[in-house]
């Protein structure tokens, strides 16, 4: 990268930063004042068409139309760079790394060197959480179709140990989730936390994971029960024949009870997921009946439910959705059980995508620590379906406005907007935030 740049400013090119991960690498140049030019170069191999070939590379730009005598120049040094350094650049452009030649903030920095690595901010009780999504590898033992992690390759070693550096000093405090994909599938999976574990900018560790590999080849006792360490366990169903159908498996069942039994056995905290999708509502009740039967249930131990969050790189996971006017009162009911039976239920408002808007909680139920997500620019619109996410007109007047999403772009094209009923000021209990 460092090559490529020293001969692109040889050419007078205005060079402003170059990144790479995830097959491509993308080169911005641009004049002060001026909109930038975002050229992409793609392994040749990929078959996408572009501006033109460089060496065994597709050359491409981000946008459309002419771009003009000056750009075009500067496409085609960049094409004469990249036929020069042909030989030397990796053919996947898979690792990731980035360059800058222009000021950047230490979190913009961060976020394009470590593409794998999602950000996520969030208040809980009047306190802001900085979670990280440091998503190493997609590759998983399971295939839950309603699956919301996105497609990527995986993350070498030292990438990983190098974004776990600068995230301690760039997000201090922050909460590190190590998840994929199945995170204990790498196979310097336990070093990858204990390293995380000894950075003292890193102020809590979780481990989102299926079990199973707890339940068949680690030794949960390798890593320390300490509390700042803790483990999201996904559990969709404690029926067998369900918990084939939720993970698309046979056989794991018995391995992912086993891991769970194993990590709580050996001090940890864990928090067992179970996403609530048309597969296992009918189950809800029976599954919170079996929890204290299944698992040694003690303050260590918490129950969470998530509902789907459709993203577009999945979409068949609309096909497992539920009206949010059925599924919330089943929620509630189940966590009303489940605090009954001595289990401790995180609030159905934990989760910062997936979890339901607020409107259609029970009052008493929404306004229990409730976890109000930061929504980021281009994440929601009102009644805008080219954005992920959706709200109807009529949200712009709801106390809870500002922390929701919405609804997910492909929940209301199946279902519609009309479930969501602006909540009142004056009707938020005075302790709700």
């Amino acid at each position: 990268m460092r090559q490529l740049a020293q001969a692109l400013r040889r050419y007078q090119v205005p060079l402003l930063e170059v990144t790479c991960a995830d097959g491509v690498m993308r080169i911005v140049m641009g004049e002060a004042g001026e909109a930038a030019l975002e050229a992409r170069l793609l392994p040749g191999a990929t078959g996408q068409r572009g501006w033109g070939a460089a060496g065994g590379f597709t050359l491409g730009y981000q946008g459309q139309g002419d771009l003009g005598q000056a750009r075009e120049g500067w496409m085609r040094a960049v094409q004469q760079v990249v036929e020069l350094l042909d030989h030397v650049l990796p053919p996947a452009l898979d690792e990731p790394g980035a360059l800058f030649l222009r000021k950047v903030s230490a979190e913009e920095r961060f976020r394009k060197s470590f593409p794998f690595c999602e950000v996520e901010r969030s208040e809980v009780g009047g306190d802001r959480v900085v979670e990280l999504l440091l998503r190493s590898t997609s590759r998983c033992n399971q295939s839950c179709p309603f699956c919301s992690a996105a497609p990527r390759r995986a993350a070498s070693p030292e990438a990983v140990r190098a974004c776990l550096r600068l995230a301690a000093r760039v997000y201090p405090g922050c909460l590190l989730s190590l998840t994929g994909g199945e995170p204990t599938l790498r196979p310097g999976f336990l070093d990858e936390v204990l390293l995380a574990l000894g950075l003292r900018g890193i102020g809590q560790v979780q481990v989102q994971t299926n079990a199973v590999a707890f339940g068949e080849k680690l030794d949960p006792a390798a890593l320390p029960a300490r509390p700042d360490l803790s483990f999201f366990a996904s559990m969709h169903s404690l029926d067998e024949g369900i918990y084939d159908a939720c993970t698309n498996t046979t056989g794991q069942f018995a391995g992912a009870v086993r891991g769970v039994r194993r990590l709580l056995q050996a001090g940890h905290r864990v928090t067992i997921n179970c996403v609530v999708q048309r597969l296992n509502l009918d189950h809800l009740e029976r599954y919170v009946e079996a929890l204290p039967a299944t698992f040694p249930i003690s303050d260590r131990a918490a129950l969470h439910f998530s509902v789907l969050i459709c993203p577009e790189y999945r979409p068949g996971a609309a096909d497992y959705l539920v009206r949010y006017t059925e599924l919330a009162p089943r929620l509630e009911a189940a966590a009303r059980r489940a605090a009954d039976l001595g289990v401790r239920v995180d609030p159905l408002r934990s989760s910062t995508h997936a979890s339901i808007p607020a409107c259609l909680l029970d009052p008493a139920v929404r306004d229990r620590d409730a976890h109000r997500p930061e929504v980021r620019p281009g994440e929601t619109g009102y009644e805008d379906r080219s954005l992920p996410w959706l709200k109807a007109a009529r949200c712009r007047g709801c106390a809870e406005d500002r922390w929701c999403l919405g609804l997910p772009a492909a929940y209301a094209e199946r279902f519609g907007l009309d479930e969501l009923a602006p909540i009142s000021p004056s009707s938020r209990t005075p302790d709700s935030g």
